[in-house]
């Protein structure tokens, strides 16, 4: 059996939106597993909030009533629209990537506190929209923990480069890291990789 940091999930919002998140715990195995159940728990709980902001902060204020500061937690919030307008809030976490129709990747900078370190942090919501044929991505940073051909740790960059290098048409995660892993010197991650996906279709 094997454990992690990582965790995700998402629900249902209210008029046809769609609330994801996705975080990631300090430390591997059966501790940081620990403290993902807990955090599971206070997403599901949390996940009536008005905006991924509010979401975090509650998420927030609940860890650090546990931990005391002891324990941090990377962290991002999505609610993505029927009309491909999205919120997106950043604790720390890797930044939301965004795969356009012609094959450009852009980032959406917003990223601000760990969650755990104060009990009181606000976080801003930042907007986003996704047009027809574009590509959203959530990851964890164990996507880039693999070591290039030069042995050294992979960078950020290396997966902006391999998402737009990939077939958005093809399951979005497996291929990233297909990629990943080719351009790696052994495809051995170092880490826990989580990754959601989530493309706009129609016109």
């Amino acid at each position: 059996i094997q454990v992690g940091g990582d965790i995700f999930g998402w629900r249902p919002g209210p008029d046809g939106s769609w609330l994801f998140w996705i975080a990631d715990a300090t430390g591997h195995g059966a501790s940081a597993a620990l403290f993902t159940t807990l955090a599971a728990l206070l997403f599901n709980g949390g996940a009536t909030a008005p905006s991924p902001g509010h979401l975090l902060e509650r998420v927030n204020e609940r860890f650090y009533s546990v931990f005391k500061g002891h324990s941090i937690m990377s962290a991002c919030c999505l609610l993505a629209h029927a009309d491909g307008r999205l919120l997106f809030a950043n604790a720390g976490h890797p930044l939301l990537l965004i795969r356009r129709a012609a094959g450009s990747v852009e980032a959406v900078t917003a990223r601000e506190t760990m969650l755990g370190i104060h009990k009181q942090l606000k976080f801003a919501d930042t907007e986003a929209r996704l047009l027809p044929g574009d590509v959203a991505l959530l990851h964890t940073d164990g996507l880039h923990s693999l070591l290039d051909k030069n042995g050294k740790r992979m960078e950020e960059s290396a997966v902006l480069k391999a998402f737009a290098g990939i077939d958005p048409r093809e399951p979005v995660p497996e291929a990233l890291v297909a990629a990943l892993a080719s351009a790696s010197n052994d495809g051995a991650f170092l880490d826990d990789v989580a990754a959601i996906s989530l493309a706009r279709t129609g016109r």
